[in-house]
């Protein structure tokens, strides 16, 4: 499955329900893992989310069955969190910490 680098439209009924989620789960919880094929699309995501002002919502990549979907969520204080849906339904999210989060993107086997 291939990532797109394009940013998802957001309704104020959308950031509500994000925000929501985070405030219902720990944001400062372990990392999630993403397919190492996506890195390339993921990192020139997390670099695009950087840039937005305001809500944004981008993909991040996913598992390797797919079942579990990943995006960059960043919210109205400027904070930016790897969100995680299973089956389109939302599980779990972490706030990314810029310098181990870049890193992890620059790794290379």
């Amino acid at each position: 499955m291939l990532v797109t680098t394009q940013p998802r439209d957001l309704t104020q009924d959308t950031i509500d329900y994000l925000e929501k989620c985070i405030l219902k789960t720990n944001p400062d919880g372990a990392m999630l893992c993403l397919s190492n094929y996506q890195i390339p699309a993921s990192k020139a995501n997390y670099e695009g989310i950087q840039q937005k002002k305001g809500p944004a919502f981008y993909e991040a990549g996913s598992d390797s069955g797919g079942m579990t979907a990943y995006f960059y969520y960043k919210s109205s204080n400027q904070d930016i969190y790897l969100m995680s849906f299973w089956l389109q339904d939302f599980s779990s999210c972490f706030k990314i910490n810029k310098i181990k989060w870049e890193k992890m993107l620059n790794y290379a086997c």
